[in-house]
């Protein structure tokens, strides 16, 4: 019953800290966001800017996200002169506990104009004090990002990266800050799209899974192909279809029944090339090499 007490106390006290209430859930990719008169505030998102940065912060762009879409930027470049730059933008209060024992993911595409170690962006989990501005207790979470922030991707087209976050799922309310950083002789643009939470990786890392026996049949096209599994397991998964920087270029919704299946892929118009292609849920998955002509 102490114990129980000291805990009810302690997330009392972490709660009185912060303005906003924490929410388990992310979904946000700017549509609405950013072309409603303070959208970001009023749906929990923070932009910080130390006042020693020199020039821009993160703001909303109307065209320049995924697809074309509203989306964010962050730039330490005005007018072609670059400045030493610093800009967070936060998530809302996060509370993960919900998901304690289980798997969850933070996804985000990003892209940048060039990849630079001064202008660079990260992603840290933080303590984040919302009324006096101050960070504590960071934990910078980008070397683990899937693929790597900052790979060769990035500088070419837009990239989804993944970040296991199941560690932070005891870790009490926080939030998530992207961070740009440039410099006064080196840096760039850089894009963020899409942030959402989910219990589906992009990237299989749990070898207890079992491994559906996974075949390419036939030659493949930039426009087709045809796969063939034997499932080991029954009810909903996910077919993705990756090039070789890591971007997804096409995703759906299966269904395992437990049996011998042929599906073909149609329509996907991707470039000749080599693609792997991951299928799989919860308790099985498969993994393949494509090349389509």
């Amino acid at each position: 019953m102490k114990k129980l007490t000291i805990l009810l106390l302690l997330a009392i006290a972490q709660f009185k800290a912060h303005a906003q209430t924490p929410v388990s859930t992310l979904h946000q990719n700017f549509d609405v966001a950013c072309v409603v008169t303070g959208g970001l505030t009023s749906m929990g998102w923070t932009i910080y800017t130390p006042p020693v940065a020199e020039h821009g912060d993160w703001e909303c762009t109307s065209t320049e996200g995924r697809g074309g879409t509203p989306g964010m930027e962050c730039s330490n470049i005005v007018s072609g002169v670059m400045g030493l730059d610093t800009s967070y933008l936060l998530t809302p209060l996060l509370d993960l506990s919900s998901y304690a024992g289980h798997h969850i993911y933070l996804n985000f595409d990003t892209k940048t104009t060039t990849v630079t170690n001064g202008g660079k962006l990260s992603v840290y989990r933080t303590d984040y004090d919302d009324t006096a501005h101050v960070f504590f207790n960071d934990t910078d979470l980008s070397s683990a990002a899937l693929p790597i922030i900052g790979n060769a991707g990035d500088s070419t087209g837009w990239v989804t990266h993944q970040l296991d976050m199941s560690g932070h799922t005891t870790s009490g309310y926080f939030y998530i800050a992207f961070r740009f950083t440039g410099t006064s002789t080196t840096g760039g643009t850089w894009f963020l799209d899409n942030v959402n939470l989910t219990t589906t990786p992009l990237h299989i890392t749990d070898a207890d899974k079992q491994t559906i026996p996974l075949t390419v049949i036939g030659a493949s096209t930039t426009n087709n192909i045809t796969l063939s599994y034997s499932s080991v397991t029954t009810g909903a998964g996910r077919l993705a279809v990756y090039d070789m920087m890591g971007r997804e270029v096409y995703k759906e919704d299966i269904v395992f029944n437990g049996t011998q299946a042929i599906h073909t892929i149609n329509g996907l118009g991707l470039a000749p090339g080599m693609y792997v292609i991951k299928i799989g849920n919860g308790l099985a998955y498969s993994v393949a090499k494509v090349v389509v002509q």
